[in-house]
């Protein structure tokens, strides 16, 4: 398995990405080793994937993420010349009908902000920035909770991150966020330097990605929103709003760091409504 994880961060995946491949890839193991089967057979990847999908009710995400992760596991080892060819069509799923990203209101957003404001404690300070944060700046969880303090230009008021694919992009904040940090920044300096990152657990060390989404999804359960609370809602969130208030669908793309205008084009369907107010306001009829 090291070999594999050093060939997963040669390819530029994150370590977020790399931990998630590898705990799947070991629970696929232990899955054959319960049916006395070949790890690659078809038998052994059908029964699997019908597992996922049927008795424990896995999510098309996450269970498209699972086969991502054989599929590259298997090509590697097929690159090693350990495993014998195997068809490709296993691995494939029917076409899903691609479903509008959550995401939030203002309203909401203010309502979450300002309701974590209403106890002055340090882990809920913590918090109100997380969010603000993600939902300020349009971050990934990989970039937000990799942040370094020297990654940020507060004069310049922009942040440099290393994204998807190992690609650098740079995200930039507002005054009022800078303004924000500072305010963070002169309240935990000492943890935020000891750690060499802006997040921290209530230990005071570093707080891991998985950390984050736990916290996350504490406040979703607390504030009864009826919406799932996790980092790409409020990246979601980030696209949308830009795009509401006139923003350009190719700079928000850029912004968000997408190598494909389709990829961004998602977003699009959030604004149906403004859509189609414009077609009534230009149109001659």
């Amino acid at each position: 398995m090291e070999i594999f994880k050093a060939y997963l961060l040669s390819r530029g995946n994150s370590l977020h990405t790399v931990k998630a491949y590898l705990s799947d890839i070991r629970l696929y193991l232990l899955f054959c080793s319960h049916l006395k089967k070949g790890f690659f057979d078809k038998e052994s990847l059908y029964t699997y994937f019908s597992y996922l999908s049927g008795k424990k009710k896995l999510s098309a995400p996450s269970l498209e993420r699972k086969k991502a992760a054989l599929k590259t596991y298997f090509l590697f080892l097929k690159k090693e010349g350990k495993e014998k060819e195997i068809s490709q069509n296993y691995f494939k799923t029917p076409r899903k009908e691609k479903k509008i990203p959550n995401h939030f209101t203002e309203i909401e957003i203010q309502k979450i902000l300002s309701t974590l404001q209403e106890k002055k404690t340090d882990l809920n300070y913590r918090n109100y920035f997380l969010v603000y944060l993600f939902y300020a700046g349009g971050f990934r969880l990989s970039e937000l909770s990799s942040l370094k303090p020297s990654d940020i230009q507060l004069k310049e008021r922009w942040v440099r991150v290393i994204g998807k694919g190992n690609k650098e992009r740079t995200i930039f904040l507002s005054e009022n966020v800078v303004n924000e940090y500072r305010k963070y920044y002169a309240l935990f300096q000492k943890t935020i330097e000891k750690n060499q990152s802006l997040f921290f657990n209530f230990r005071g060390e570093k707080l891991s990605p998985r950390g984050i989404e736990y916290i996350l999804n504490s406040i979703g359960k607390k504030m009864n929103l009826n919406k799932n609370i996790h980092p790409h809602a409020f990246r979601h969130t980030y696209a949308t709003h830009l795009l509401q208030n006139g923003a350009d669908i190719r700079k928000v793309g850029e912004i968000l760091g997408h190598s494909s205008l389709s990829t961004t084009q998602k977003y699009t369907h959030l604004n149906r409504k403004k859509l189609q107010e414009a077609y009534l306001e230009a149109h001659p009829h």
